[in-house]
């Protein structure tokens, strides 16, 4: 016969696992949703979009700064530009994918499979 130690002790709650389960639960979906989005073709263009551009004004904002140049009047005018680059690629996304909407895909009738039946006297009309 084994000896078997039972405590007194009877945890109640749920500690700190219930809690990130719960935070885990709560963002579950949204994380699901979010890879569904990010997983298009035409987001990803917007975000390597994004991408680019914030790459290449942080590197010219650098550049100016070792340089000695004036960075306020050069930062406006480069989020202008980086704005307007980002709406032109959301633009073309969103018409890229009204443009796959609306093709239809027709299937292609090869002559051999359909036979033309002429009437043997045809009439004039």
């Amino acid at each position: 016969m084994k000896m078997i130690y039972k405590s007194t002790y009877v945890q109640k709650g749920y500690g700190i696992g219930g809690i990130f389960r719960s935070v885990a639960k709560f963002f579950r979906p949204i994380a699901r949703n979010v890879t569904k989005v990010i997983s298009q073709p035409e987001v990803q263009k917007v975000l390597k979009t994004i991408g680019k551009e914030t790459a290449s004004a942080g590197s010219e904002l650098l550049l100016d700064s070792l340089r000695g140049n004036n960075i306020e009047s050069k930062l406006d005018k480069r989020i202008k530009v980086t704005k307007q680059r980002i709406v032109e690629s959301i633009e073309d996304g969103i018409r890229s994918k009204k443009r796959a909407h609306n093709t239809k895909n027709y299937q292609r009738i090869d002559n051999d499979d359909y036979e033309i039946s002429l009437p043997k006297n045809p009439q004039k009309i």
